[in-house]
């Protein structure tokens, strides 16, 4: 059988070098060895006696003639019940219909993979992972973990595939091998709801997040075969929630060029993408799922992806013809217009069964309904669903690989690594054997460790029908914390530690939303008693509180609730604390920082906690990542992938606004007001020296430079060393479009032990770096001044010159 874990097993090894903190693998465990028998893979084609003797069923013809000749033997109905939904009860999954006559088997085309792969567990501990929501990983600034996560959501989409794996077993579902996420839309504003599924503000950054996501996702066995087929989400310019069905969002070609479509070019171009999720919104005039543009001139064919499948996000296709701003009148004529301009699959409805009509009305063409037939047909294809399973290594993996070992210690790893230490005066990392106090609202949180479109069943609930999902194997904060501060003699991790007398109480003390503070004088007393507290405060991302989700934005970019007041009585107790921020989107905590550099005290004059930790929604294990960090067990933090801007930005920028340079602007790339925390930003227990400078130079096709990272700190530890561009200056006010202040072209992560340093090598294309996006969307050189800042976003940074003798203007 297919060593079914070997690549990722590689990945991670390689990861462990990279990172300095990997866990010992070792040899994959005989309970994950792989099957050696095959399961019986849903959806398969090409198992009939009948189905057999026909040419599609052929494997000695390529896959374009097999495809070419079940095209040709479909009628126009046929092929249209490929491309919508057979059961409109549960139609957002877009279940295709089968074809019985030739031997086609229906097919289930959506099943979501933004953290995980969206599922019922197979059995006791057999569920999907749920890794950190995607800025939790983007803050780790490391390919090699983007990489490995998507190898284990491919293997762990094979394994429900492959053992007949239920999408919801309420519906009877199956899970196909088609997933959508990732999610790489930009988090364009901070009230976005959708953020928490986004992994950066930053173009680059995204992009660099899915080339490697999907690249893992569809890893190649040595046939040829995918793991399964990545889509990407949502195309184009997704960034708000409300009204989001009816919105006709003003975006300039430069700003559709140069920051909500270069991520998802990254990801065709360098990635290799299957398709995209067309969106709800409109720009311009033109809802997503019918602009032809985008779809068919800038994906298909600017981007070289003809093969990219369109598939309208749930609903999308016939919101069309509900009114403003589309003024399409029929569900019929929503289709013609979708299917003409690109979109080749229509899920929420069953809008598109009108194609027939059209046909014959000769508002679509037959041309068009063959080529999106045949595009669905092709991938199914790729995927060996018309080909023996013995053919098909991933065939042989085994249940086993839903939440193997392996996998669980990836998801903890990432959740280390997407950790970002915003301050540190003296606190961390904490002893242990002490008397802690975690105290807010997410100190016992389980479920809403997570975020929107994750594993669905994490822990195992006795069966696919019982609807009842429960989340008991997932550590809160509160125990996580507990285990960590008192450690018996059991091993945990393969450690062996003593009783150390440690004690932690946790208490709620407030809640996410509402005006209830009955439970602060329990948290205060808890608070007296220890020497050092830890507030566990921030939102949640589920659909039963109206904070930051699919289809709820918010108002304020601060706390919700009373958690800061609660933060400010709890501070007055004067003990130690540390704050852990758990949520989406960036947020506001201007009151929680001190009032000027070096002072201990807010604008109001009460104590600031001593270490502050953005969490992000870390996953499943991000209780124990968040304990481990705590206590310097890992020093292996993260970066920003987003500016946290002060709580007065909601006031001046409008939602609805899609000028990013648009004064006060947004992202680092435009803003130039003062913020909370830069992009980039995140600290160490360590202190790191980077000292950069050019080895080569020969043309600007070929510049390489090196930087001497030195860890100056008394633990070891990891650094992220950022390249960024800056255009040169006398361009501001002499061009005829903006121009960023800097933006992100490469990134390293590295590992570095305490007392030594590690040099890190960048080989950089700058006749392609150094372009700027024009008025046209175009990427444009400048002559003139370059410069290239190498920094670990906190104090060190290198810069350097680079001149460019081209035509200036």
């Amino acid at each position: 059988g297919v060593q079914w874990m070997s690549n990722t097993l590689l990945l991670l090894s390689f990861f462990a070098l990279e990172g300095g903190w990997g866990f010992d693998l070792g040899v994959l465990p005989s309970s994950q060895s792989p099957s050696k028998s095959r399961g019986s893979p849903t959806f398969q084609g090409c198992v009939s006696e009948t189905a057999k003797k026909l040419p599609y069923c052929d494997l000695g013809l390529g896959v374009e003639e097999r495809v070419q000749w079940l095209v040709d033997e479909l009628s126009v109905a046929e092929m249209v019940g490929l491309l919508t939904c057979s059961d409109f009860k549960v139609n957002c999954n877009m279940p295709s219909s089968a074809i019985p006559r030739l031997g086609v088997p229906s097919y289930v085309w959506l099943t979501e993979t933004n953290t995980g792969v969206f599922s019922r567990c197979l059995g006791e501990k057999q569920c999907a992972s749920v890794f950190p929501n995607p800025s939790c990983m983007a803050a780790s600034f490391n390919r090699t973990l983007w990489r490995a996560k998507g190898s284990v959501i491919g293997s762990e989409m094979r394994a429900l595939n492959n053992w007949g794996g239920y999408i919801n077993g309420s519906d009877g579902l199956k899970v196909g091998l088609t997933g959508f996420g990732p999610n790489i839309n930009m988090i364009r504003d901070p009230r976005a709801g959708r953020n928490q599924e986004t992994p950066s503000e930053d173009p680059f950054l995204s992009g660099s997040y899915a080339v490697e996501y999907v690249k893992g996702m569809q890893e190649e066995d040595k046939n040829g075969y995918p793991k399964m087929k990545a889509y990407l989400k949502h195309f184009a310019a997704y960034s708000r929630e409300y009204f989001r069905k009816n919105q006709n969002n003003i975006v300039s070609k430069f700003d559709l060029f140069d920051s909500f479509l270069p991520q998802f070019e990254m990801a065709f171009k360098l990635g290799n993408a299957s398709g995209v999720m067309c969106a709800y919104t409109g720009i311009n005039g033109t809802s997503a799922c019918s602009n032809g543009y985008l779809q068919d001139q800038v994906m298909r064919t600017d981007w070289g992806a003809t093969n990219a499948l369109s598939f309208s996000d749930c609903g999308a296709v016939s919101e069309t013809s509900t009114g403003y701003p589309w003024n399409v009148e029929t569900d019929a004529e929503a289709a013609a217009i979708a299917i003409m301009n690109g979109t080749d699959i229509e899920a929420g409805s069953n809008t598109f069964s009108s194609l027939s009509a059209s046909i014959s009305s000769g508002r679509v063409t037959l041309a068009r309904l063959k080529e999106a037939a045949s595009r669905t047909l092709r991938h199914r294809f790729h995927l060996g669903l018309f080909d023996p399973p013995t053919q098909v290594e991933w065939t042989s993996i085994p249940p086993s690989a839903l939440g193997a070992p392996e996998h669980r210690k990836l998801t903890l790893e990432a959740a280390l690594q997407g950790l970002v230490l915003l301050r540190n005066d003296g606190l961390l990392p904490l002893k242990k054997g002490i008397k802690i106090a975690v105290l807010g609202p997410h100190s016992f949180t389980r479920r809403n460790l997570f975020s929107d479109y994750y594993g669905l069943e994490t822990c195992w609930s006795g069966g696919h029908e019982n609807k009842n999902l429960n989340f008991s194997c997932i550590k809160t904060t509160c125990q996580a914390i507990s285990e960590a501060n008192e450690p018996n003699s059991e091993p945990k991790d393969g450690v062996s530690e003593a009783k150390t007398g440690g004690k932690t109480t946790c208490h709620d003390g407030v809640q996410f939303i509402g005006g209830d503070d009955g439970g602060l004088s329990q948290s205060i007393s808890l608070g007296l008693e220890a020497d050092v507290v830890i507030l566990a405060l921030g939102t949640v991302g589920q659909f039963s509180l109206d904070m930051e989700h699919e289809g709820f934005d918010k108002d304020s970019i601060s706390l919700p609730g009373l958690q800061e007041q609660f933060a400010y009585e709890i501070l007055k107790l004067n003990k130690p604390t540390a704050l852990v921020l758990i949520n989406g989107s960036p947020l506001a905590i201007d009151n929680l920082l001190p009032v000027a550099s070096g002072s201990k005290l807010n604008n109001l004059g009460v104590r600031v906690p001593d270490a502050i930790i953005e969490a992000f929604y870390p996953g499943a294990r991000g209780g124990e990542a968040i304990a481990k960090a705590l206590f310097g067990e890992y020093n292996a933090w993260g970066k920003l992938p987003m500016t946290i801007y002060p709580a007065s930005y909601a006031e001046e920028v409008s939602l609805e606004e899609y000028d990013i340079t648009k004064y006060p602007g947004r992202t680092y790339r435009y803003y130039g007001g003062k913020v909370l925390f830069e992009f980039g930003f995140g600290l160490s227990l360590s202190k790191f020296n980077i000292n950069c400078e050019q080895k080569v130079g020969i043309s600007l096709e070929e510049h390489s430079y090196t930087c001497q990272v030195e860890n100056l700190g008394p633990y070891d530890g990891e650094e992220v060393v950022q390249l960024y561009h800056k255009a040169p200056s006398d361009l501001v006010g002499h061009v005829y479009h903006p121009v960023p202040i800097k933006r992100l072209i490469d990134f390293q992560r590295v590992f570095v032990k305490s007392g030594q340093s590690v040099e890190v090598k960048f080989d950089i294309n700058l006749s392609q770096q150094l372009r700027v996006t024009d008025a046209n969307g175009k990427k444009r050189m400048y002559g003139g001044l370059h410069r290239l800042l190498f920094t670990n976003g906190v104090v060190q940074a290198t810069e350097l010159e680079v001149r460019v003798d081209v035509g200036h203007r």
